[in-house]
């Protein structure tokens, strides 16, 4: 075998596959999926809605538990939810949904954000082009009878091209963005994942 020949060869193939992989995975994705409710049941908050958001537990993968994931979830919903309403208030510790639902009443809210990480996947995306992925589930709870309203699930890939150091706390800030302002009745228009 001509090894002189063979190596362009190969790396000629190499450049066509990241230049189809490029075109394809440039941006990330991200879809909702509502949760045995339809659209018109989604609460539609003002500026004078009070907001409790519950910390969620970390998330999970591979039995191993993502360290601070919970904690940066409930952050961002934090950020996203102070843009909009005049009183959040949130603990930074994980609760139960009893725990959280008795902490939103005592602060006054008249909503608890009850977030659950369902998926968060972190990939050597630049190395393997397996995509970094969470979904995220947001249940909303009426806090003076305690009765769910509504929940949804958002679910984001990362791009399939990267140049190292994307996580999946990257995927945060779009994906709660766009479920915050839902309920706002901002509009968004997801990307198919």
């Amino acid at each position: 075998m001509n090894t002189k020949r063979a190596i362009p060869v190969t790396i000629a193939a190499a450049l066509f596959c990241l230049a189809l992989g490029g075109a394809a995975g440039c941006t990330s994705t991200y879809s909702e999926a509502n949760i045995g409710y339809s659209a018109s049941a989604r609460p539609v908050f003002k500026r004078s809605t009070r907001i409790y958001i519950a910390t969620p537990s970390d998330g999970v993968y591979k039995k191993e538990s993502i360290i601070m994931s919970g904690k940066r979830t409930a952050d961002q919903l934090y950020v996203e939810f102070t843009k909009r309403a005049a009183k959040v208030s949130w603990r930074q510790v994980s609760e139960s949904q009893d725990q959280a639902l008795e902490s939103a009443r005592t602060s006054g809210a008249d909503f608890l954000i009850f977030p659950i990480i369902v998926t968060w996947e972190d990939h050597d995306t630049e190395w393997s082009m397996r995509r970094d992925h969470i979904t995220l589930r947001f249940e909303i709870y009426e806090t003076t009878e305690g009765k769910r309203v509504y929940a949804t699930e958002f679910s984001s890939k990362s791009r399939s091209m990267t140049e190292g150091g994307d996580t999946p706390q990257d995927l945060l800030p779009p994906v709660i963005s766009d479920f915050v302002g839902t309920l706002y009745n901002e509009t968004f228009a997801p990307k198919s994942i």
